[in-house]
């Protein structure tokens, strides 16, 4: 009863149909492997903690980039620290 009467419901309870019908459209589906499978996961599944870790780094520049600016934010938080710790300790101390 509520779906007849709720536009987003009854879009919803249509979207959800058809990802349905689609999916089950696969089911019989075949797909061809490709002949290096095999080899590709028993390479992967030999790679060690430490060649997986750097090629995350290496291959990466927005981890890089990440990195410098949290690296700048811990940096003036620190400096921001010192100046209010010193304030404190000496209130009449100039930064």
């Amino acid at each position: 009863v509520h779906v007849q009467t709720c536009d987003d419901c009854r879009t919803e309870l249509a979207r959800s149909t058809d990802v349905r019908t689609a999916l089950s459209g696969l089911r019989h589906a075949t797909v061809a492997v490709p002949p290096t499978l095999e080899a590709d996961i028993i390479a992967a599944l030999d790679r060690t903690w430490g060649t997986r870790a750097r090629d995350v780094v290496t291959s990466h520049p927005r981890l890089w980039k990440g990195i410098g600016v949290g690296a700048a934010a811990a940096a003036a938080a620190t400096a921001l620290g010192v100046v209010v710790v010193r304030r404190r300790v000496r209130p009449g101390l100039a930064a």
